[in-house]
């Protein structure tokens, strides 16, 4: 039984300093052995997921500075492993998934422009691997999820002021998925508060005729529903008003 079968064990015991202490140790062999052949795949894939036990065990208890760091080693050793063998779509969903974890942990410590390089390159990984097999339902399913991230993302930067990011990130959302329509109304946000109002008047005109935007509301729902929050947030902006009008009157 390897440190990291041990450590597992403990877990499922309850006893989390030995797990912590057998996993470090589990962690200095693959070290060690991937030191000494570092293209040996499955020393990478062990290494890698000592660093993301270990991280996930110290997230738990809370000393988040030290979780991030193994959850960054872990992407490091994952990117090598990835570029050892770049057909294992296995590992690639997951090393995409430490990448989301990463910036979930940075998005929870305000750190905005850092979480949005996380959501970024987990970004990547899922658009290669859905555009490989488009009929894949659960690798579709992983692109709007991290879609998803990046839009909650731009919200955030919207409430921290930071407009011209939030319109990278609305941006790179788009372009993962130009389909879906609600991502538009992110990117007219940004546009409003970067003062370009003309282009943000002409997407939030543009869409008015859609009636299932998200979870069954339509454009006008969704947009009025926006404004309010941001409203809440403190906020606020003149177009905001004249394209409530403008909504209002279609009705």
């Amino acid at each position: 039984m390897t440190y990291n079968e041990i450590g597992d064990v403990l877990v499922d015991q309850d006893k989390l300093p030995e797990a912590l202490k057998s996993l470090r140790y589990g962690l200095a062999v693959g070290e060690r052995l991937t030191k000494a052949d570092p293209t040996n795949a499955a020393w990478l894939r062990d290494l890698a997921a000592s660093y993301k036990k270990i991280g996930t065990m110290l997230e738990g208890q809370g000393n988040m500075n030290e979780a991030l760091k193994s959850f960054r080693d872990g992407v490091a050793v994952g990117d090598r492993l990835a570029k050892t063998d770049p057909t294992d779509a296995a590992w690639q969903h997951d090393l995409s998934l430490s990448y989301n974890k990463i910036g979930e942990m940075l998005m929870a410590q305000n750190k905005l422009d850092e979480a949005f390089s996380g959501y970024r390159n987990g970004l990547a990984i899922t658009e290669r691997l859905a555009a490989a097999d488009r009929s894949d339902i659960e690798r579709q399913r992983n692109l709007q999820v991290s879609v998803g991230r990046i839009g909650d993302l731009s919200y955030s930067l919207i409430l921290a002021h930071n407009f011209a990011k939030a319109l990278e990130a609305a941006d790179l959302a788009i372009s993962a998925s130009p389909g879906t329509i609600l991502l538009y109304t992110y990117r007219a946000r940004a546009l409003m508060f970067l003062g370009r109002a003309d282009e943000a008047r002409t997407l939030y005109i543009r869409y008015r005729s859609e009636n299932n935007v998200q979870n069954g509301k339509s454009w006008e729902s969704v947009v009025f529903e926006d404004f309010a929050r941001l409203r809440k947030a403190g906020l606020s902006h003149p177009l905001m008003a004249d394209i409530e009008e403008r909504l209002r009157a279609r009705r």
